[in-house]
């Protein structure tokens, strides 16, 4: 039972707790010495330098003090002073003083979901590490995609012998987990926390003075509002980990400084990600407010965002994001008439002039929005505001809507993208070719752009004029993108577009403008010689319209996905490797032509003695010699296994081999009605 004088641990609010539960370095066994030896050496003084280095023994790697933070942070355990030292929290110091394994639990409990709620699942009988998984994701909604955070919390907890093992990879409360369970305040469902904003009357924590600054700012001068960015690009997570915990991560580590080497080091030490994605990070911290430059390749925490990690309170977050981001605090005026994310992009679209292609941004707001409790989730993908929600829609300065926006998707949005794909690729290549040389028109070729990036399944913006560039195409399907690239439309009445017609700055600011990662110039020709040199240097590609024109032909008979498409923006072997990707494809539809033809021929014959049965090696001696290379046998065996599947039904297997089950214009028929099913739209 928890001791008197604990309840200054009472849990916070389901909300303001941090899915996260810490990790430390070497065998668990270890973790409750290490913790205490940790904590210790950083207790001596009014703080530690985050660089500082400790001798973590059964680690490989050099963990600094920044590193230990970074882990023990979402549990309260230390946190990092205003001057940027890290410190341990008075909770923490409370437990070095009296040692006691339940004090540890109840911070766990206090700060981090499904830590008491745990031990209550295992308040009646043993459960497994699926049983606990299943119950965090349908009791308490965490949305856990793998069970890494239970075993986490498991693993705490039986340090702290509050559960054991019953042997059958179970786990039941011990006696001293039952006594802590009986003096703590547990949630008991997910549904709880949800309507928990809606029936208190709500007081929004005083903004702290920088970022008081900040929207006082925004509100006294409309034209600070037009400087506000398009774009939430990309914030890395891990299981179990909240956006929130994520950008409080993040955050902490720009805290006092951090280099660009460091920081990639950090993203992928944390979150596991490639130096291109930590680069795309980099990207949207800046353009939250949360990081900015410092000197060369250095950033630093921006003092709005540290009186976020120092009050704790993520309506501070919000508050520095809708001053930073369109479509923030504007989103909650919206919510409870317009409850779904791509109907809510399209409202930032028209109505407020928001430059983005796909539905991502929207999503990773409204994410946010959610984990600090603004709306809440009443069904599947379905939101309302809360009164927290609705007392900071009252409080942040917003943009009224416009009648129409700055621009629309391309053709009256998205809803006439089916139109489009219905064009064939001949007429829209006819269009190209003749808009490319009109120079007295160029928004109708650039408008032309925009669809056949439409027509290859991308959604793309056409914006155009003063300021902007000329086409935004989002490179994937639905919030999976693959890059969001920026095109420039250049037309030239001679057919050729020389050196002087492109600004590589103006294209760097137009990326930098919607958060892009990647830029293509296109038009009819380009003069040879220094200008493909220059893109390449500046990580622009040069797309003819012969190109575009072959990648539109491609699309009516060999398809590729996004995951393949967005090679098209490779400044190096993009084109080259498309080109692969095509041969493989008409080599796999060669192949079972080939096939087909053999099982028909087959069948004709019907050898009295062979039957009409064909198995794989027979196959093989018919093809071998029709299609170089030679194919092997796996290919001829997942020809074997697609044309054998029951929505194709052409063969099946027999005693021999395989049979011809149909005609040839059967089957054909049969994938063309399921083609059309497949490409029916709601």
């Amino acid at each position: 039972m928890a001791n008197e004088g604990d309840e200054t641990l009472n849990p916070l609010p389901w909300r303001q707790r941090s899915s996260s539960m810490p990790s430390l370095p070497g065998a668990a066994n270890g973790w409750l010495e290490l913790l205490r030896g940790v904590l210790t050496q950083v207790a001596e003084g009014s703080g530690i330098d985050p660089e500082f280095v400790f001798n973590t023994p059964g680690s490989s790697r050099r963990l600094t003090a920044k590193d230990y933070a970074s882990q023990l942070g979402a549990a309260h355990i230390m946190t990092r002073a205003t001057t940027g030292a890290i410190q341990v929290t008075p909770y923490a110091r409370e437990w070095l003083l009296n040692g006691r394994p339940d004090y540890l639990a109840l911070i766990f409990h206090r700060h981090v979901r499904f830590v008491g709620e745990l031990l209550a699942e295992l308040e009646v009988a043993p459960r497994s590490v699926s049983d606990l998984t299943n119950a965090a994701n349908e009791k308490y909604k965490l949305g856990w995609r793998s069970a890494d955070s239970v075993r986490r919390r498991i693993t705490w907890l039986r340090i702290l012998e509050l559960i054991e093992e019953t042997g059958s990879n179970s786990y039941r409360l011990s006696q001293s987990g039952r006594d802590l369970l009986d003096g703590i305040a547990i949630e008991q469902q997910a549904s709880a926390w949800a309507q928990s904003n809606d029936t208190d009357d709500v007081v929004l924590p005083v903004q702290p003075a920088e970022i008081s600054s900040l929207l006082s700012a925004l509100r006294a001068d409309s034209t600070q509002q037009d400087k506000r960015k398009h774009v939430v690009a990309y914030v890395p997570s891990v299981d179990g980990q909240s956006v929130i915990d994520s950008l409080r991560s993040l955050t902490s580590a720009g805290i006092p400084s951090i280099s660009q080497k460091d920081f990639d080091i950090y993203c992928a030490d944390v979150f596991n990600i490639k130096a291109s994605s930590a680069s795309s990070a980099l990207t949207t911290l800046r353009a939250m407010g949360l990081y900015e430059p410092i000197g060369k390749s250095m950033f630093s925490a921006t003092a709005a965002a540290r009186e976020w990690i120092e009050s704790t309170h993520d309506v501070d977050l919000v508050r520095i994001l809708h001053i930073n981001i369109r479509f923030v605090g504007e989103l909650l005026s919206h919510v409870d008439s317009i409850n779904r994310v791509p109907q809510l992009h399209e409202k930032a679209v028209s109505a407020y002039g928001l430059q983005v292609a796909n539905t991502s941004t929207v999503a990773t707001i409204l994410r946010i929005l959610r984990a600090c409790g603004a709306v809440t989730e009443t069904g599947y993908a379905q939101y309302r505001l809360t009164k927290l929600g609705a007392a900071l829609g009252e409080e942040l300065p917003l943009v009224a809507p416009s009648g129409s926006g700055e621009r629309e998707l391309t053709e009256g949005a998205s809803r006439d993208a089916e139109s489009v794909e219905r064009r064939t690729a001949s007429s829209l290549t006819s269009e190209l070719i003749s808009a490319s040389t009109a120079s007295q028109n160029s928004q109708r070729f650039e408008s032309l752009i925009a669809d056949a990036f439409t027509f290859l399944g991308q959604r793309s913006v056409h914006l155009g004029g003063p300021g902007n560039t000329d086409v935004i195409v989002h490179v994937g399907v639905g919030s999976i993108t693959y890059g969001t690239a920026i095109i420039d439309a250049k037309t030239a009445g001679s057919g050729m577009v020389g050196e002087n017609a492109i600004n590589f700055q103006a294209l760097h600011e137009h990326k930098v403008k919607h958060g892009a990662t990647l830029a293509a110039v296109i038009g009819s020709a380009f003069q040879p010689g220094r200008l493909e040199q220059w893109a390449k240097d500046n990580k622009v590609v040069l797309i003819s319209v012969s190109q575009l024109a072959e990648v539109l032909r491609h699309h009516e008979t060999s398809p590729l996905g996004p995951e393949d498409l967005v090679m098209l923006f490779d400044v190096e072997q993009g084109w080259d490797v498309l080109q692969a990707k095509w041969a493989a494809l008409d080599r796999r539809s060669r192949l079972l032509n080939l096939v087909v033809d053999c099982f028909v021929r087959e069948t004709e014959e019907n050898d009295p003695v062979l039957g009409s049965s064909l198995d794989i090696v027979s196959l093989y001696r018919a093809v071998r010699d029709q299609i170089a290379p030679k194919p092997d046998t796996s290919e001829l065996q997942e020809i074997l296994d697609f044309l054998t599947m029951p929505f194709v039904g052409a063969i099946a297997a027999s005693k021999a081999g395989y049979e011809l089950r149909e005609s040839p214009a059967t089957t054909a028929r049969r994938l063309i009605s399921l083609g059309v099913v497949v490409g029916r739209t709601s």
